[in-house]
């Protein structure tokens, strides 16, 4: 972890709940120290935008004083931004550009597919694959990811007034994939769909590496908005609930039917352009993996592949003694880890150079500033 403190926190927070993951690296291992979950009152956050920051502030405080088993104290925190206020595009250029000179087009290519100046938006880059340069017309293809700079100034500006040190912001296609990589280890190539507040998100791994994200703003926050009693579905503990009093159910299987359809329309159009891919996982992972019929549904839309449930804690070492008990065990087929995949993902991505090594950072320039001043100051000290 360089520089910066042997512990790290990982926040994942939207409009409804935050959750909070503390670590500890111990060598090449990764410890779970402390972690919360808490409830977002409406209208302080909308649709990804923070509406009433104060509010959200003691929010965020109340998350770390009240984390299990103890308060957190660490500075240093990782957060991911909302997957619907982030803009992603898969850019190809030619093999032999090297990180200088893609930087440079990117300038200028990345306003043709967002609807913003570049000079609007905190923006970085990371290198998916490359081609052999010996492979006519080898391309190299560039994973582009960038945020309004008033949204990201607003989310960096909450935490750094409760005095915490943002040195990793980060985006959904990278925290899914250090989230589920003990997973993804084991199972090869497959499609990770998750399920969030705000949006539905693709990303089908190959080789360990990404190789396609899309995502979709028909979250679970669509379906709240016709149920009496939303926090039922937001705050469930184990995803053993029986949803079947709710009223809209039937809107919900539909709802979920539909993200399904458009998982496997997705697998068909990337196989198409790439025979060699043979998609035969599905992992299954969000804030919204409880739904009711969720699992299910997902046998018979994706009848020829292996259904899994995305495991965040299989990344970590933790130990259970050290943790106060808040409710019995369940055998539910979705554990409460689910919730937590974003914040495990953000905080393991957050030790991987803090920016460096090809991944993407989107804090605003001026705390990458002060990031590198600091590590001046350490290189002058040895």
């Amino acid at each position: 972890m360089g520089i910066f403190s042997r512990k790290i926190v990982g926040i994942d927070l939207h409009d409804y709940s935050a959750e909070l993951i503390e670590i500890s690296q111990k060598g090449k291992e990764k410890h779970m120290e402390s972690y919360n979950r808490v409830l977002i009152p409406t209208e302080i956050v909308e649709n990804g935008e923070i509406k009433k920051p104060e509010e959200l502030k003691k929010i965020l405080e109340n998350l770390l004083k009240t984390a299990n088993p103890l308060p957190v104290t660490t500075k240093d925190v990782a957060i991911i931004y909302p997957p619907n206020k982030v803009l992603t595009h898969v850019f190809s250029f030619p093999a032999n550009l090297s990180e200088k000179e893609i930087k440079k087009s990117i300038e200028y290519e990345a306003e043709t597919v967002i609807p913003f100046s570049i000079s609007d938006v905190y923006w970085d880059f990371m290198i998916l694959d490359k081609e052999k340069t010996s492979k006519e017309h080898a391309s190299q293809f560039i994973f582009f990811a960038c945020i309004n700079k008033k949204i990201a100034d607003e989310y960096i500006t909450v935490l750094e007034d409760i005095g915490l040190n943002p040195i990793m912001a980060g985006i959904n296609a990278e925290t899914l994939q250090y989230a589920m990589w003990k997973q993804i280890q084991e199972l090869g190539t497959c499609m990770i769909v998750d399920v969030e507040a705000l949006s539905v998100n693709y990303l089908i791994i190959d080789n360990k590496k990404i190789k396609h994200y899309f995502s979709s703003n028909e979250g679970g926050r669509k379906l709240l908005q016709n149920i009496e009693s939303p926090e039922e579905i937001i705050f469930a503990k184990k995803g053993d609930e029986n949803f079947s009093h709710i009223s809209n159910l039937e809107d919900i299987t539909k709802l979920i039917g539909t993200n399904y359809k458009r998982a496997n329309a997705i697998i068909e159009e990337i196989i198409g352009s790439d025979k060699s891919l043979k998609i035969k996982n599905i992992i299954l992972t969000g804030e919204f993996l409880n739904m009711p019929n969720f699992y299910e549904l997902a046998v018979k839309h994706f009848p020829n592949k292996k259904i899994y449930i995305g495991e965040p804690k299989e990344n970590l070492v933790i130990n259970q003694k050290k943790f106060i008990p808040k409710e019995k065990l369940s055998k539910a087929a979705t554990p409460y880890s689910t919730h937590f995949a974003n914040a495990v993902g953000i905080v393991i991505r957050s030790t991987n150079g803090h920016g460096k090594g090809g991944g993407i950072n989107l804090v605003p320039v001026r705390r990458k500033e002060i990031i590198r001043n600091k590590m001046r100051m350490v290189d002058l000290t040895i």
